[in-house]
């Protein structure tokens, strides 16, 4: 693997193919440790015809939005975002990844983590940099306590709770989208038959403006 630099974020889609709101508050995060470490911040988006979100996606600080669009990626299938995802990131593994810690997220980068022998730190509440390390909080012992850790790997990854990060405001100018060329295993041992959205389908925790408990 070439030498780690920069922060990068796994953005994510909701239904009407736009960025989240989680996307948009770890880009916010990621400004802030890219700022820190004196790198850059990059998106990576996968999806099928995600050229719209991609452009928008770079209008919030980001120095570069890698998109990766092929049908195959039109809807989460763990065998092939890791295919693809880990052969982009051994060619450009970043000091931190970062996604949210929603259904995707929590499935997805510790498959990752494995396939590229990086560190992996879960649920995160919080991110600060330390001299020239990310140092990660996390809730432990059922959230009783908050535990403070570090990852020696050369390449960090982290899953991020929603309302870590603030959301910055679009700029008036875009950064590059870089279409990437995307190359799907050829087969699989999931087939994805299809797709159910179900009528009157609640809002996800994560994307909930307000949460009453």
């Amino acid at each position: 693997m070439a030498d780690a630099k920069g922060i990068y974020i796994l953005a994510e889609l909701d239904e009407g193919l736009k960025p989240t709101s989680l996307t948009l508050e770890l880009m916010g995060l990621g400004q802030r440790l890219a700022s820190d470490l004196a790198t850059d911040l990059n998106a990576v988006l996968l999806g099928s015809g995600a050229q719209a979100a991609a452009q928008e996606l770079a209008r919030y600080g980001t120095g570069e939005v890698l998109l990766l669009d092929e049908p195959a990626l039109s809807g989460y299938h763990p065998e092939i975002y890791i295919e693809v995802l880990a052969g982009l990131l051994r060619s450009r593994p970043p000091l931190v990844l970062l996604a949210g810690h929603t259904s995707m997220g929590q499935d997805l980068l510790p498959r990752l983590a494995f396939a590229l022998d990086c560190g992996l730190v879960s649920d995160c509440v919080g991110l600060r940099v330390e001299g020239e390390e990310v140092l990660f909080t996390r809730p432990v012992y059922g959230g009783n306590a908050l535990a403070t850790q570090r990852v020696e790997t050369p390449t960090a990854m982290a899953t991020v709770r929603a309302r870590v990060g603030d959301a910055p405001s679009p700029a008036g100018t875009a950064a590059a989208v870089i279409p990437l060329e995307v190359s799907p295993p050829a087969q699989t041992r999931l087939e994805m038959k299809g797709k159910e959205v179900l009528s009157g389908r609640e809002c996800p925790l994560e994307e909930a403006p307000v949460v009453v408990s």
